[in-house]
């Protein structure tokens, strides 16, 4: 029998998967995916929004904000676990 501990690595994994499909998705859906494939590697910021047709500040409030998401999703399964 798994351990209570081990169930909550594997949530806080599924969640980890789940959130990165979902960003995934919106930067594809957004243009964001497209751009960064096509672009020259390494690159900055304001080259991968200029390239996305994106502003800058636009891109680093999503990009901000999905991560703040993720990061208080797993604060509540680090609760739960406890």
């Amino acid at each position: 029998m798994a351990s209570s501990t081990t169930n909550a690595r594997d949530l806080e994994q599924i969640v980890r998967d789940g959130l990165s499909s979902l960003v995934f998705a919106f930067g594809h859906k957004t243009g964001i995916v497209d751009a960064f494939t096509e672009i020259q590697q390494p690159c900055t910021a304001e080259e991968l929004s200029q390239k996305a047709g994106k502003k800058l500040r636009n891109l680093y409030w999503k990009l901000k904000s999905e991560r703040l998401h993720r990061l208080h999703k797993l604060r509540i399964l680090q609760e739960m676990a406890s």
